[in-house]
This record gives structure tokens, C-alpha cells and sequence, in this order.
């Protein structure tokens, strides 16, 4: 079709060129909302990266204070341990045990001393030892025997 009119042209042109801008303007609209929609999606990413980052340091921390209870306890244990080898390798002998008695002068005194070292070292007890136990009953045995033979009333 041949126009002979310039307006005419123009207006047929600008007829053919309303649908190809009609579709520019909508890719157009798109893009722009794509880009919105992937700047929020990386806004979003980053909070989440910043929160993890955040948490790993709270685990950081909490693994360190971890180890650092865990080697404070390892140390205690190696003391306890040390001390109770110290202890169960050393036998209560006679001049150890007299030192419970140590200051004791009448069978009253030394009746309440033997009962006071009953409550603490009986078996039964928890910090509780046998052979301790045995070594007091010995002296005390010994120590009432000598006591009344001087304050024996004739």
C-alpha cells in the first residue's frame, strides 16, 4: 500500500511503532522489577550471612570456653588423681593416728575425740577409710587401756 499523504505515513509508522514500544516499555517494566526482586533476594543473602557469621562467633566463643573448661578440669582430675595416689600409697602408721589424740589428757576427753573421728573416718561415711578407721580404733584401744590403768580408783 502506497500512501501519498506524509501524515498518513507518520501516523502508520507510529501505529507500527505503538505495539513494538508497548512491548519495549513492558520488558522494560520487567527488568526493572527483576532487578528490584534481585536486589531484595541479595539484601536478604547478606542478613542471612550476617546472622551466620554472627552465630559461628557465638560458637567460636562457646567451643573456647569449652576447651578451656575442659583442660581446667583435666588439670583438677590430674591434682585429684595425684592426691589420692598420695593418699592410698601412704599407710596411717601409729605416730600418725597419735596425732588425732594429740592434747587428749582424761577418758572423757578422749571418749568425744574417738567418737568426733568416728563420724569423719568410719567406713560407712563418705570420705570414709578402712585402714584409717582401723589405725584410730587401735590407738584409741591403746590410749583408754593407759588411762585407766592411771586413773584407776582403788
Amino acid at each position: 500500500m502506497r500512501y501519498e499523504d506524509p501524515e498518513d505515513l507518520m501516523y502508520e509508522e507510529a501505529r507500527d511503532a505503538e505495539p513494538h514500544d508497548e512491548a519495549e516499555s513492558i520488558d522494560k517494566v520487567w527488568l526493572f522489577m527483576e532487578n528490584v526482586r534481585i536486589k531484595a533476594e541479595w539484601e536478604k543473602i547478606n542478613r542471612d550471612k550476617n546472622m551466620i557469621e554472627q552465630k559461628l562467633d557465638i560458637l567460636k566463643r562457646g567451643f573456647a570456653e569449652l576447651d578451656s573448661d575442659r583442660r581446667d578440669l583435666r588439670e583438677k582430675w590430674a591434682r585429684l588423681d595425684a592426691r589420692e595416689a598420695l593418699l592410698s600409697d601412704r599407710n596411717m602408721a601409729e605416730e600418725d593416728v597419735s596425732v588425732f589424740f594429740r592434747g587428749v589428757r582424761d577418758p572423757v576427753a578422749l571418749k568425744k575425740r574417738y567418737r568426733d573421728l568416728s563420724k569423719i573416718y568410719h567406713p560407712d561415711n563418705h570420705s570414709g577409710d578402712r585402714e584409717v578407721f582401723r589405725s584410730i580404733t587401735k590407738e584409741y584401744e591403746k590410749l583408754k587401756e593407759s588411762m585407766m590403768d592411771r586413773y584407776k580408783v582403788v
